[in-house]
């Protein structure tokens, strides 16, 4: 790679911006991971994906249940209509049968709760059952799981219910795909960390715990990094050592043209694949590399663009890690209260405000970059990625919402 011009023509050039779609298809192009696998006791493989097709354990039913609750009796009595139980005894002539029990082999069938009575001697009473015949509402061993049948399937993100699945076939523990780590790297000689009083000329460095946080809502571990200055010996040193604890690595802040933003030049001198510049707004400075086989990411510093650049970017090359398709977030539909614009040759992302009228009536308000950062942080709760060519899209229209967070 040849040496890297910090300014003039080939610096943040949009002639030579790509694409977002265009940067993530060559990353996973330039990027074959192999990742290894692990085993976990089934509580701690909550949304880990399964690395292997898993067989059932047992049988379930080991021999026979009921198929809900009521009192198991002989199909044999029932051949000429309901039989009379006057004398009848539990234990002799039926047995109570709940959803789920066993019951004694004397009996060959089970007739729902809603069809007994008992009167005030104790004697039960049945119903009319014109279905009456071996094996009526009995689940015979095996229906529900049987030893050696494919349960699981190898590639399947396992949620709760699929945790309490495999618990009932008897699978306690879990072979699972490893967790990529992705090493980050905050640089700035104004960051200072969570905590720390500040003093003149100093700036909170807070993407690490966002970027933290949602590395592990897609199942990545963040490799942390102390603060790097702006200084490029020691940029090149902290990546050095990130590429060799890690299989990717993210480097946030010194991405775009200020004197100390020296983080694309190491990039485009190390990669052997490099790109500067993307056509999305907010982000537009990042910066991606193939260095030694790994996608290196620099992120811009601002805390959305960051995130921005980490949701478009960062949670594909995961999917791509463990062979799955890239997630999507719930859309909603929605009506815009004012008009959105934007620049005709980038993509844009917009924070929206999705709120409903006493009517259910969806709208969006789009929220500006003329808010203050904590205002507009704390109203947002949906974004719209707006395509190349579009420069407007008017208030009133129908646009379809991403929901940020599904639970908010």
């Amino acid at each position: 790679m040849t040496e890297y011009k910090r300014k003039g023509v080939d610096y943040l050039n949009i002639e030579k911006f790509a694409t977002r779609s265009e940067i993530v298809g060559l990353l996973r192009e330039e990027w074959r991971p192999s990742p290894g696998t692990e085993i976990v006791a089934l509580p701690e493989a909550i949304w880990r994906i399964c690395a292997e097709t898993l067989a059932c354990q047992l049988n379930q039913p080991i021999v026979r249940a009921a198929m809900g609750d009521g009192v198991a009796v002989r199909s044999a009595d029932f051949l000429n209509g309901p039989p009379d139980t006057s004398n009848w005894l539990e234990g002799r002539d039926y047995a109570p049968a709940d959803m789920g029990d066993d019951f004694d082999d004397a009996f060959d069938m089970v007739i729902n709760i809603e069809k007994v009575s008992f009167d005030a001697d104790g004697r039960i009473h049945l119903e009319s059952e014109p279905d009456a015949k071996a094996g009526l509402r009995v689940k015979q061993s095996g229906e529900t799981f049987r030893e050696s049948e494919t349960v699981m399937s190898a590639g399947t993100r396992l949620n709760p219910i699929l945790l309490g699945l495999l618990a009932s076939a008897g699978v306690t523990e879990v072979p699972v795909l490893s967790r990529p780590k992705a090493a980050y790297i905050p640089t700035g000689n104004e960051l200072v960390p969570p905590g720390q009083k500040l003093q003149r000329g100093q700036t909170v460095e807070s993407n690490s715990l966002m970027i933290s946080a949602t590395l592990a809502s897609w199942q990545a571990d963040q490799v942390p990094f102390p603060i790097t200055g702006d200084h490029k010996g020691a940029l090149e040193q902290t990546l050095i050592q990130a590429l060799d604890s890690s299989d990717l690595v993210l480097i946030n802040g010194g991405s775009s043209m200020g004197s100390e933003d020296h983080v694309a030049g190491i990039l485009a001198k190390r990669g052997s694949y490099f790109q500067h510049g993307v056509k999305a707004i907010p982000g537009m400075p990042m910066a991606v590399a193939i260095i030694d086989g790994k996608p290196v990411i620099n992120i811009p510093g601002p805390p959305f663009a960051a995130f921005c650049g980490v949701d478009w970017l960062v949670k594909p090359l995961l999917a791509h890690w463990y062979g799955l398709p890239c997630p999507r977030r719930r859309v909603v539909r929605a009506s815009l209260t004012k008009p959105l614009k934007k620049p005709p040759q980038f993509e844009f992302f917009a924070r929206l405000r999705l709120f409903s009228d006493i009517n259910s009536n969806c709208y969006a308000e789009p929220i500006t970059f003329d808010e203050r950062y904590a205002d507009a942080t704390n109203r947002f709760n949906a974004i719209i990625v707006l395509p190349i060519g579009c420069e407007q899209i008017p208030a009133g229209e129908v646009i379809e919402a991403e929901i940020l967070y599904s639970e908010s």
